[in-house]
């Protein structure tokens, strides 16, 4: 009996632990979302302006593992009313590669030159991705307002499209689309510019290609020559021109400015993104779970890639494929120096496999405290991709309080059997001992899942897949996007709001055919409250390349760890997928303070469990007359003009129980409009703009100089329109040459050329100089009133 008592223990410990992974394999689902990178951007923020230099400060944070190619960027959009984008200007991109060990903080300041033409309101938004194109996190420093002169030349960005050379049809593509282009066709552009120069203009169209997005190395591209563009003030009209491409197959940013004749900037920047056919493979992440290692040691980490770049739904000529590929990974030391063995792994033929990220692990030979990680793909044609992944970062870290060291990717695997295990075990210790009080066997269990179970804090960057099975209609195709999700802080105080950025990004091309997709916040499990965050809609017509939006999700009124969910939502060949995702962050009560926005009647909850304060909530009285409630904001003006040039400054006034924060007491604030200059020929020119004018001709040609209008005042001296340098010219006598006069002739002395010094004493003689190496003229003479002409010695 005992005997049978065991076996059918056994029995059930075996079908508990095995059943969920047989289950597992037979409903594999054809679609999947992973977590590839835990990198967020924190705290950013605007630390001063002047004028249109803007220093900034934020913080790069990484959770698990050591995330590197880490890059930078900034830009300035412009938001409607409803605080949606509605325009992109001044894209900077910062040189500088990071790498960010777990659990580890760099902290950066840095300078941000806005464009000197831009002129308004602007939100700072700051990027970070890799140089793959994986978006790692983004968030808005805040606003600043610009006074540029407001004279460029205007790419309006929504009038543009790409065409490519002798297509049938005559198609169109949006900019950012990614049209797949074999390497003997044209891309032709199409914009519509507006010359706002007060003046007329000169330019030539520039061109620079980045490696798969702006973020992306700067690589070599083929040689096209566009010709000089001219437009007259105020002008506006669509142009044309060759978009130069790169040499190998992979999906690129082409970057197009317009510059003048001396090679300045004029316009703002538009990028057009395109794939150019051909096998290729990218590097999309690569995470090692430490950064040093000694010899002996097994280093594990993860591998994300994607396949051929024109290999997307609504590819012009579909995908090619990279047949049969190795990846092959392995640590090397700062110099280069191979210090680990070699992992490699054949690649399957299964694309929705090779959505999957590759686990690996490699055997430590050496002592290696750099490392670096060089990753590469390849077939049997050759190399498709080599990524080196620096580990390393020496300035600007801030370690991490206490270290919470991942030992195993795969500790939620781990996790969960030991769970199952102590079910089982539960259930041997009732049916052998016989325990009555089963409530002591599940408290038991029940603390094994609460320590074992994995933290559920988890954020950042996603991938999502689907496989195309749409009755065989689309059979063959992947949709790959990436979704990220990012919150202003990983701390806050009862009281503080929270506000979160989202991203969607497809990573693959789609020829205007993407599939709409959503990133939300759900508070109604039954879908009847959910606030968005970011989306892309539906339609040819729609921009697929990144949706992002912010949203304010308020004050935080408990305190502790805590965690918000999000859920991302496709709708790919009919069918719908929806998955959901968290990100964790804790709340610091404060016994001192209560949250004023938390305040009932005279009490309010300072988020410190039990404990409450009293709290007046008393509105404040606005130095422009009105009141705000306690526990509102308001903007505040330390001037309520300032002059042309100058920037408004402001601050945020808190109410906070009949005390306002702050000191300035202005509601709002103008800047004076800057004075145009008067041009010396007639005319003006407005204030920041330029004019070239030109000083007096010589033989060699004609002075110039650049006079710029600052505010009513013209810099420079010269005062003409425009000049013709002097001809060369033989010296010639003037109407004085002949003539009698009473005294020496001062002047007519020569009608070409300049005189030489007058002679004698009646008569007089001169010669007249040739100009610009001109020859000179015959003896010039004049006659004393009375005298008869007789000849003059020399």
């Amino acid at each position: 009996m005992e005997n049978k008592k065991f076996r059918l223990i056994w029995l059930i410990a075996i079908g508990v632990l095995v059943f969920p992974i047989l289950t597992r394999a037979q409903t594999e689902p054809r679609s999947e979302v992973y977590l590839i990178a835990t990198t967020n951007l924190y705290d950013a923020k605007v630390v001063s302006q002047d004028g249109n230099k803007i220093k900034l400060a934020f913080d790069i944070n990484n959770r698990d593992g050591i995330q590197s190619d880490i890059r930078y960027a900034v830009s300035l959009l412009k938001l409607d009313k409803d605080g949606q984008v509605i325009d992109e200007q001044g894209l900077k991109n910062y040189q500088e590669v990071i790498a960010v060990g777990q659990g580890e903080t760099i902290k950066k300041e840095i300078v941000y030159d806005a464009p000197e033409y831009l002129f308004g309101e602007y939100m700072i938004a700051i990027y970070l991705k890799s140089g793959d194109s994986l978006i790692l996190g983004l968030g808005r420093a805040g606003k600043v307002v610009l006074n540029g002169s407001a004279g460029y030349l205007s790419i309006d960005r929504n009038s543009c499209y790409i065409k490519v050379e002798g297509e049938n049809g005559d198609k169109k593509y949006e900019l950012l689309a990614g049209v797949d282009v074999n390497n003997d066709e044209n891309i032709i552009g199409y914009c519509q510019v507006k010359n706002n120069f007060q003046k007329d203009i000169n330019f030539t169209a520039d061109f620079t290609n980045h490696y798969r997005t702006t973020v992306g190395d700067v690589v070599e591209a083929e040689s096209r020559n566009n010709p000089k563009m001219s437009f007259t003030a105020g002008e506006s009209r669509e142009i044309y021109f060759s978009i130069p491409k790169a040499k190998q197959p992979q999906a690129y940013d082409a970057v197009m400015v317009f510059k003048d004749e001396f090679g300045k900037k004029i316009s703002n920047e538009v990028i057009f993104h395109y794939v150019l056919r051909g096998a290729s493979a990218t590097v999309q992440n690569v995470v090692l779970e430490k950064n040093s290692y000694v010899a002996g040691e097994i280093a594990n980490g993860t591998f994300n890639w994607s396949g051929s770049a024109d290999s997307f739904y609504g590819s012009r000529k579909g995908g090619t494929g990279i047949g049969e590929a190795t990846i092959e990974i392995y640590l090397s030391d700062e110099a280069g120096n191979l210090c680990s063995d070699k992992f490699k792994k054949g690649i399957s033929s299964d694309p929705f496999e090779r959505s999957k990220p590759v686990e690996f692990s490699v055997k430590i030979q050496k002592d290696c405290p750099l490392i670096k990680i060089n990753s590469t793909i390849a077939n049997e044609t050759g190399i498709l991709t080599q990524k080196t992944s620096i580990l390393f970062n020496e300035k600007n870290i801030e370690k991490p309080k206490q270290e919470n060291k991942k030992e195993n990717f795969n500790f939620e695997k781990i996790a969960l059997r030991i769970v199952l295990f102590m079910a089982v075990l539960s259930l041997i210790l009732i049916l052998i001992f016989k325990i009555k009080n089963k409530n002591t066997v599940g408290l038991f269990l029940l603390f094994g899942i609460l320590f074992l179970a994995p933290n559920i804090v988890k954020a950042d960057t996603w991938t999502y897949w689907q496989w195309g099975d749409d009755n065989g209609n689309n059979r063959g195709s992947v949709v790959e996007a990436q979704f990220t999700v990012n919150l202003n802080s990983r701390n806050f105080n009862v009281g503080d709001d929270m506000t979160a950025s989202g991203i969607i990004n497809y990573t693959e091309c789609s020829n205007g055919q993407g599939f709409p997709a959503n990133l939300y916040r759900e508070w109604d499990s039954n879908g009847g409250g959910r606030e968005t965050l970011a989306s892309l809609g539906g339609g040819s017509g729609d921009r697929w390349y990144g949706g992002w939006g912010w949203r304010n999700f308020g004050s935080r009124n408990s305190s502790g760890n805590q965690t918000v969910g999000f859920k991302f939502e496709s709708w790919n060949w009919g069918s719908s997928l929806r998955k959901d995702v968290s990100m964790g962050y804790y709340v610091n009560c404060n016994p001192n303070n209560c949250a004023a926005d938390t305040c009932v009647g005279q009490q309010c909850n300072n988020g410190c469990g039990n404990s409450w304060g009293i709290k007046n909530c008393s509105p404040c009285v606005l130095p422009w007359g009105g009141t705000v409630a306690s526990g509102a904001s308001v903007s505040a003006y330390q001037a309520a003009s300032v002059a042309c040039g100058l920037t408004c400054t402001s601050e945020n006034r808190v109410c906070n129980s009949g005390i306002l924060s702050g000191s300035y007491t202005n509601q709002s604030c103008s800047i004076t409009p800057c004075q145009p200059c008067n041009l010396p020929w007639g005319g003006t020119i407005i204030h920041g703009a330029s004019v070239t004018a030109y000083g007096q001709s010589t033989c060699s040609g004609c002075s110039s100089e650049n006079r710029a209008c600052s505010n009513g005042t013209l810099s420079g001296t010269y005062t003409s329109q425009s000049c013709s340098p002097l001809q060369s010219s033989d010296g010639q006598c003037g109407s004085a040459n002949g003539n009698q006069f009473d005294s020496e002739p001062t002047d007519n002395l020569c009608s070409v050329g300049s005189s030489t010094d007058v002679t004698g004493d009646g008569p007089w003689s001169w010669t007249c100089l040739g100009t610009c190496s001109g020859a000179s003229s015959e003896q010039c003479v004049a006659l004393k009133s009375g005298d008869s002409y007789r000849e003059v010695a020399p």
